[in-house]
């Protein structure tokens, strides 16, 4: 009786170690997960954790604003562990239209509002550009862009109009408004997560804010640029490929946080 006891209690851990083992994540800074949101459609999403050590950053080209660069060369740059690409921007020139500060240094000028920033202790937020202006000594980074997709856990770009209102021009040779490759930078702002997250399929931006909403723990969502700028860099992984060059992405680093 007993002997059959302690074979039945070993069968019992047994299973309890294999469930554990399918269904926990390692407890990692930064990880890369790939959801199925339906309809052939997949999001890659890297979430990082502010609570740790890590740093979010933009990173630009060696020749500075106005040029542009191979995603791969601007990863060499810092051995980024995660990247994701930036904001829209003009392809014969190179100029962003977001702004860019670093420690209160504001390295490009942008005319959109809406803004994704990271305090000096690590906190996550995206201001919707409500603000009469933001002070941007307040943060250890701020990157702008021109849509707010979800805030509070509303989606906020629903339609065509909606992304006229948001400042996109009308006009009908205008790649935004059509179906494209997308990536995004989300928080759930009270665990301290960050989320970048792309899609290689082609779909609308206000599908994908959708789509983000419904399967992703995101308080607030701040669209970035669409199209052939999309790509996704995880641990020597490049999941998307941009295919073209960029003038600037945003990348997270596993480092001492300068105060």
């Amino acid at each position: 009786m007993v002997h059959s006891n302690m074979k039945f209690l070993s069968c019992v851990f047994f299973l309890i170690n294999l469930v554990s083992s399918i269904f926990s994540f390692p407890a990692d800074e930064i990880r890369y997960y790939r959801k199925d949101v339906g309809n052939n459609i997949f999001l890659d999403i890297i979430e990082i954790d502010l609570k740790k050590e890590v740093s979010i950053f933009s990173v630009l080209p060696a020749g500075g604003i106005g040029f542009a660069e191979e995603f791969s060369i601007l990863l060499e740059e810092v051995s980024a562990d995660a990247a994701i690409n930036g904001c829209y921007f003009c392809t014969k020139t190179n100029i962003l239209v977001s702004s860019i500060a670093v420690f209160g240094n504001e390295i490009t000028t942008g005319t959109f509002k809406p803004t994704f920033v990271v305090d000096y202790e690590n906190n996550p937020d995206i201001l919707d550009g409500s603000e009469i202006s933001i002070d941007k000594k307040k943060y250890r980074v701020a990157i702008s862009c021109v849509d707010v997709l979800v805030k509070n856990k509303i989606q906020k770009i629903k339609s065509y109009e909606d992304m006229i209102l948001a400042g996109h021009n009308p006009s009908p040779d205008n790649h935004v408004f059509k179906p494209n490759p997308q990536s995004a930078i989300g928080i759930d702002k009270g665990n301290k997560i960050v989320y970048f997250i792309s899609t290689a399929n082609k779909i609308r931006l206000y599908e994908f804010g959708k789509y983000i909403l419904e399967n992703v723990k995101v308080k607030d969502v701040l669209g970035l640029d669409g199209g052939l700028s999309v790509g996704l860099y995880f641990k020597g992984e490049y999941k998307i490929r941009p295919k073209r060059k960029l003038p600037a992405i945003i990348v997270a680093k596993k480092m001492k946080l300068k105060k």
